[in-house]
């Protein structure tokens, strides 16, 4: 599988779309701004056609490695990503 970069999607949107590439580059740039903002907020972002972009807060736990005493881990927010029902079914066709 090939990895498409950050450098590569605008090209590909263009091409798509038929619209030039500086006006693609700034739809992605201001969608970047957006997708940060948002989560930052702690608030849900829905992709369509992808899934859900939501913050969760982890828990403080104790932690123990082995060979040493234990210890905590701080609470912290982690990204979490539910995909669609669309998304799972093409998936299963890859």
């Amino acid at each position: 599988m090939a990895l498409t970069g950050k450098s590569m999607i605008p090209i590909l949107v263009a091409g798509r779309c038929g619209v030039p590439l500086d006006q693609v580059e700034k739809v992605l740039q201001a969608w970047d701004w957006v997708l940060l903002n948002e989560l930052s907020q702690g608030n849900t972002v829905r992709v369509a056609g992808c899934g859900l972009l939501e913050v969760k807060v982890r828990a403080a736990r104790r932690k123990r490695l082995p060979g040493q005493e234990a210890f905590m881990v701080p609470e912290k927010k982690a990204i979490t990503f539910r995909q669609t029902r669309t998304l799972e079914d093409a998936l299963k066709n890859v």
